[in-house]
């Protein structure tokens, strides 16, 4: 071939690949928008997700004003439960993560529950326990609608568990301890002493030693004896009264916005 055709070959290929560079230069501002818009739209979610989740919680302390620092606390102990049932090399590992925000949601169906039974001053009527009772079933229906990370993935299982008996029999499924993550039995733990030692409408709180004889006392058939032993322990070493009256109150708002989306569909009946 001679040299001017070569010349001009070469030419037509150069013109060719500057044709195709502009080509995936074209395809790849675009790809770029579209990841910055779904970043973006991301973020959105995030926002709303944000303000969805803590109107709900507000929402929830508006009914019932004993939820919003329980709640606050029981995820507090929660977590040093777990983190100290782990330090001790217990055989299952809790995830540490999944009982902070279990804890702190879990009594998050009571948005489900009249406001006139949560803050009844007397005793409730078999009607009214029953509707209380409903909370549970209503917490793990409302956060089903969460899309979670996996490592969050039992977090409606977990939070709605709170209730179950370590020798079954408990509310709303009526496990037996194999059968309750161990997540949940440390939240009973937890949700137990706060609720002994806190007001309710309807009582006094007990004093902490006093709650703590009681906790003994249904080591083995209401709580796991293995972390209510935990839970003395923690008490004993003044981690829990430091827990009780100081510490952060609640997942951060960073925290909160590592899950996604919510939903908060309204029970059928």
């Amino acid at each position: 071939m001679p040299s001017e055709a070569r010349a001009a070959a070469l030419e037509a290929q150069i013109v060719l690949l500057n044709g195709q560079l502009k080509e995936l230069e074209k395809k790849a501002s675009a790809l770029e928008e579209r990841n910055a818009a779904l970043q973006r739209a991301d973020e959105q979610r995030h926002t709303q997700y944000l303000s969805n989740i803590t109107s709900l919680v507000r929402a929830v302390e508006a009914k019932d004003h004993y939820t919003a620092g329980h709640s606050d606390r029981v995820s507090r102990y929660s977590v040093a439960i777990a983190q100290r049932l782990n330090e001790l090399a217990h055989s299952h590992k809790a995830n540490v993560k999944l009982v902070k925000y279990a804890a702190y949601l879990h009594d998050i169906g009571k948005i489900h529950i009249r406001e006139v039974v949560l803050n009844k001053a007397g005793e409730l009527t078999s009607d009214e326990y029953s509707e209380v009772k409903m909370h549970a079933s209503y917490t793990q229906y409302i956060l089903s609608g969460l899309q979670l990370p996996e490592d969050l993935a039992g977090l409606a299982l977990v939070a709605s568990f709170h209730h179950e008996r370590y020798e079954g029999g408990g509310y709303p499924s009526g496990l037996p301890a194999e059968y309750i993550p161990i997540e949940s039995r440390i939240i009973t733990v937890a949700d137990t002493y706060d609720a002994l030692t806190s007001n309710r409408p309807h009582r006094l709180g007990m004093p902490q030693a006093r709650a703590l004889t009681v906790m003994n006392e249904n080591a083995g058939t209401q709580l796991d004896p293995e972390i209510v032993a935990v839970f003395m322990r923690l008490y004993r070493e003044g981690a829990i009264t430091r827990l009780q009256y100081g510490g952060e109150l609640q997942p951060s708002t960073a925290e909160l916005l590592e899950l996604t989306q919510v939903t908060t569909p309204t029970p059928t009946t």
